[in-house]
């Protein structure tokens, strides 16, 4: 995915797939960060 950030949550066990579109934020996916990635994503 083009210009897609990530952000680890450290509070949670948790990151976020994310991008800024202008001033807005489009969140992607919020996955637990023990769940494996799929690669076709």
């Amino acid at each position: 995915m083009p210009d897609c950030r990530e952000l680890i949550i450290t509070t949670y066990p948790y990151r976020a797939t994310y991008s800024l579109q202008g001033d807005r934020v489009m969140v992607f996916r919020i996955l637990h960060q023990h769940s494996e990635r799929r690669e076709d994503w």
